[in-house]
């Protein structure tokens, strides 16, 4: 009851000195303190999407190539599968047949995930841009590169609108663009496609109509969904089916192609809302979920601003608890009714020089 009380109220306040992250089980790489979107590097090199540079460190900021990132996405379609593919002959002037990336060129380019350059080269080591990368990782979600307008004069345009309404952009620090990607983000657009819906399309039929073939099916992508709640390892979002009581749960792509990893909710040691990537049986790290928290301030703060923080007038109809390291506060003056009557001055709150997160 305490527990939903809390969630109900949407309210943690938290007093630390240090943010409580646990990763176990993870690639150790030289250079983890250049690494910005930790955990989505910890999780993408654990399942083998994306590899460190051989040396022990991962060049964050280096920029993807598009090797890389036909290697990448191969990866993430095929999983440890993709180690077994090979290739006779190459279907590029500059790649050879025996270049490590070849077989997941040719298997990028045979599914028509990453096309070449139209003069008979793949340009392996060439750069990407957030863009071309976001197109790979879409059409890797089942999205048409011509039903959703990803080529031709406005492709980038159209990719970046797609790019938005499935998420691929959440947790980076600028929206991808037409620069070019560097590792780590191409590392954290990965994570968000993981954890994104799979989508599909209605069999298409083509009748003639005068003489001329004319195709009729659907235009828009579909989410692919299933009635199975216990296939739910990545998210538990549901689609409304108004023909039906029975609920449609979305089929991440994780759900899909990495059946061993698992996202689990939690709460860390100060209440707030995290969540645990589990990989074989293995946990590779415990994350706070930021985004559902509320406000931060780093100086001294009152607990009647906190109340007002959340529109509430009436301080004794919405009670909240505080944690002080992980420590329940609220019987110490931080209940509502502790704070009625009293003035401005003898409100108790947060001291300085620590971090208090709503």
């Amino acid at each position: 009851m305490r527990n939903l009380k809390k969630f109900l109220a949407m309210v943690l306040a938290l007093v630390m000195c240090l943010s409580l992250v646990t990763i176990a089980n993870a690639v150790d790489f030289s250079d983890a303190a250049d690494i910005d979107y930790d955990e989505a590097v910890a999780v993408m090199s654990t399942i083998g999407v994306i590899d460190g540079m051989g040396n022990n460190s991962f060049d964050p900021d280096g920029t993807l190539t598009r090797e890389q990132a036909a290697k990448l996405i191969t990866y993430m379609l095929l999983g440890k599968n993709a180690e077994n593919l090979g290739v006779e002959k190459s279907s590029f002037k500059d790649v050879a047949a025996t270049r490590w990336s070849a077989p997941a060129i040719e298997y990028c380019v045979t599914m028509g995930i990453i096309d070449g350059a139209g003069d008979g080269n793949f340009y392996p080591a060439g750069k990407l841009t957030g863009y071309a990368f976001a197109k790979v990782l879409l059409t890797a979600l089942g999205y048409s590169s011509k039903t959703e307008g990803f080529t031709g004069a406005n492709w980038a345009i159209n990719v970046a609108n797609v790019g938005l309404e499935v998420g691929l952009h959440n947790g980076l620090e600028k929206m991808f663009g037409s620069a070019e990607i560097t590792r780590q983000e191409a590392a954290q657009m990965a994570l968000n496609c993981i954890k994104a819906p799979l989508v599909e399309y209605a069999t298409s039929a083509t009748v003639t109509v005068n003489g001329e073939a004319v195709n009729f099916g659907s235009t828009k992508a579909q989410y692919v969904t299933t009635t199975l709640a216990r296939e739910q390892r990545i998210s538990d979002r549901r689609l409304t089916n108004a023909s039906s009581t029975t609920p449609n749960y979305t089929v991440e792509f994780g759900e899909k192609y990495f059946p061993l990893l698992r996202l689990d909710p939690e709460q860390d040691d100060f209440e707030r809302p995290s969540h645990t990537w589990v990989y074989e049986n293995k946990e590779l790290g415990t994350y706070i979920d930021y985004d559902l928290l509320v406000a931060t301030y780093e100086e001294a703060v009152d607990y009647k601003t906190l109340y007002e923080l959340l529109g509430r007038n009436n301080l004794e109809d919405y009670a909240f608890e505080a944690y002080v390291d992980g420590v329940d506060s609220t019987g110490n003056g931080v209940n509502a009714a502790s704070i009625l009557g009293r003035a401005a001055k003898d409100v108790p709150g947060t001291g300085r020089g620590v971090l208090t997160q709503v």
